[in-house]
């Protein structure tokens, strides 16, 4: 969890960044929206391929005769059970701390945007709706500047029915509608419910709203207003009540950028060169991110040097396929694997030399372990050899009971 945390931060951050210095002057208003919305969900999504990949198995042993035949105990591990099992109580209290806490502000925001969203459906139904220009407006009675919410359009109904309602400012927001920047807001909200703790998904929002507004601009312009009287309309109203979170409307905020790209509307587009830099950015991390964590099928044949810890009530090492099991209440926190349960896990892959606590252990051995704190470090082959001679050519694993 806390790798993937790392992961989809990182990436967050590289992409926003590589947003602001390749595409945040660009009017390529389209391809900003697709690139914005793309960075986001690959950012997010990306680390889950690593947890996909990981040699990570389950197994419940079903013979019972491994037991039977090879009980051992290393006296040197046992003897710390209890000072091991205080350090595990206590951090599945810190553990569960943490997601009490993620659970609380997660449920939080869920429920103000269910209430938001209901506010905002609700108003269409208890509002009265008129039909213009084929376009479906509800008319309210708070004083509010002109949003959307999917295909309708809201404005303040004394605005409409006296005719103070500007024409570009309706295609503005027709604008918004007919795009669909709805479904981009509503994405966005829900993924801030899940990752409220991470700011560049709000920094990502920001981003995705100021675009909509570029998009609706361009539409207006593209439309016939000319561009100082639409500026000076866009101030305006900008001024006016705020609307909801969920609705596409004027932003004071954002008004200094959306006048200063309507200042620049005549200027070039370049699309190649904006690709050209982007693209290889998200093929490097692809590639650190996804394949850093896939090994080897035959894990035991070359290590790579890991550390990590680890608590269990038993090990066990298989004869029949060589690998490690740990049995009872787990919990690992070892290179990508960071996880916890109760059963019997596997996550070392083949081991061909087993050392516990600088002894070396026959196979089929099961170890009380107690729920201790373990220390597991992965030697390479060059280093188990030159450490324990022929024995150790296809690498070791070392296991240390921490005081």
């Amino acid at each position: 969890m806390i790798e993937y945390l790392i992961k989809s931060t990182i990436s967050c951050s590289i992409l926003y960044l590589c947003y602001i210095l390749i595409f945040s002057k660009s009017r390529n208003y389209h391809l900003n929206r697709i690139v914005l919305l793309f960075s986001v969900i690959f950012s997010l999504s990306i680390p889950l391929i690593n947890i996909s990949l990981n040699r990570l198995h389950n197994k419940e042993i079903a013979k019972n005769d491994y037991f039977t035949n090879a009980i051992t105990g290393i006296n040197a591990i046992t003897g710390q059970a209890i000072e091991g099992s205080r350090d595990l109580y206590n951090y599945i209290n810190i553990s569960n701390l943490f997601i009490l806490i993620y659970s609380i502000i997660a449920a939080f925001l869920l429920v103000r945007f269910c209430l938001n969203l209901y506010s905002l459906i609700s108003q269409s139904f208890v509002s009265k709706r008129v039909l213009y220009q084929g376009k479906k407006i509800t008319l309210l009675d708070k004083k509010v500047s002109p949003f959307s919410f999917f295909g309708t359009i809201y404005i303040n109904e004394n605005t409409f029915i006296n005719g103070e309602m500007e024409n570009d400012l309706i295609l503005h927001e027709t604008a918004h509608a007919s795009q669909l920047h709805s479904i981009d807001i509503l994405f966005l909200e829900l993924i801030q419910i899940f990752y409220w703790f991470n700011p560049f998904v709000y920094l990502f929002k920001r981003l995705i709203k100021l675009n909509h507004e570029f998009l609706a601009d361009e539409f207006v312009i593209k439309s016939g207003s000319d561009k100082i009287d639409y500026a000076n309309k866009l101030i305006n109203y900008t001024f006016r009540n705020k609307t909801l979170n969920l609705a596409s409307g004027f932003d004071y905020s954002l008004i200094k950028n959306r006048l200063i790209m309507l200042s620049k509307y005549e200027q070039k587009r370049r699309i190649t060169y904006q690709l050209a830099l982007f693209v290889p950015i998200i093929a490097m991390l692809f590639v650190t991110t996804a394949f850093s964590s896939i090994k080897d099928a035959n894990a035991g044949t070359k290590y790579s040097q890991k550390s990590g810890i680890f608590y269990a009530d038993t090990l066990f090492w298989s004869s029949e396929n060589h690998e490690i099991y740990l049995k009872g209440k787990v919990i690992v926190k070892h290179s990508e694997n960071n996880f916890k349960g109760n059963g019997s896990f596997s996550f070392l892959g083949k081991v061909h030399l087993l050392i516990i606590n600088d002894k070396p252990v026959s196979l089929n051995s099961s170890i009380v372990l107690s729920g201790i704190k373990c220390e597991v470090i992965t030697l390479t082959k060059e280093e188990a050899t030159k450490k324990y001679g022929s024995e150790g050519k296809l690498g070791a694993i070392e296991i240390k009971a921490i005081k």
